[in-house]
């Protein structure tokens, strides 16, 4: 049986968003059902359910990991510019991709163009940073996703109850609507600063990407010069 291995995606990708899911679902939750108990955030758990509340993180983490898939879609969560922000590398990269494979690169997606790029690295084992630039590309995505969530789960809590009693260890605490809407602010302008990160990061993989191609094929090139 091969070995558990933990990657760093799962602990920057999946996990700690999935903990801010958890903890935006469990406010609903509670609030929807037990509107006058106090809602606990913090008491001691068996090692049984630290093992339940961790893998319930790690799931809910594959899940806003999905919702920023289905998201994709959308521009606003997509970065606008995968180009190496320079025309003549563009075309270098384009003529070089088109050499290689012998595709009209011109007519290639910046997604298509990366794809080829990328398996290319990957089968002459030329990685560089890319590990780094994906568990922060994925991390910075579901923060944001999970951002959302708790920032809508804080707003919804106001129509379910006013005031939330909240239970930090033996601390009981009433919030009533203004710093309910402040940490509600505060969870979405976290949300468009890590939605932010995650655009930077895609495109600094894209870029470290192609120019590590472009590297490649010219050191292929004056290794193997054409026969004449």
């Amino acid at each position: 049986m091969k070995s558990l291995e933990v990657t760093l995606y799962e602990v920057f990708g999946y996990f700690l968003p999935g903990c801010i899911v958890l903890l935006s679902l469990w406010l609903v939750f509670h609030t929807a059902f037990w509107p006058r108990d106090p809602l606990i955030l913090w008491q001691q758990l068996s090692k049984q359910g630290v093992a339940v509340l961790f893998f319930a993180s790690y799931l809910l983490g594959h899940l806003a990991q999905a919702l920023g898939n289905a998201l994709q879609d959308f521009k606003f969560f997509e970065p606008n510019d995968l180009s190496l922000g320079n025309t003549e590398m563009d075309k270098c990269l384009r003529s070089a991709v088109s050499f290689r494979f012998k595709v009209q690169a011109d007519q290639l997606s910046s997604g298509e163009l990366y794809g080829l790029c990328d398996e290319t690295l990957l089968h002459n084992k030329s990685l560089g940073e890319r590990e780094i630039f994906t568990y922060r590309e994925g991390f910075y995505r579901g923060v944001s996703i999970g951002l959302i969530i708790l920032a809508t789960s804080l707003l919804s809590s106001l129509i379910l109850t006013i005031p939330i009693h909240v239970r930090l260890g033996a601390t009981t605490t009433d919030m009533w609507p203004a710093p309910v809407i402040f940490l509600s602010s505060l969870s979405a302008l976290g949300a468009y600063l890590a939605l932010g990160r995650y655009k930077r990061f895609k495109e600094y993989r894209f870029r470290r990407c192609a120019l590590r191609f472009l590297a490649l094929a010219t050191e292929q090139r004056s290794t193997n010069p054409p026969q004449l």
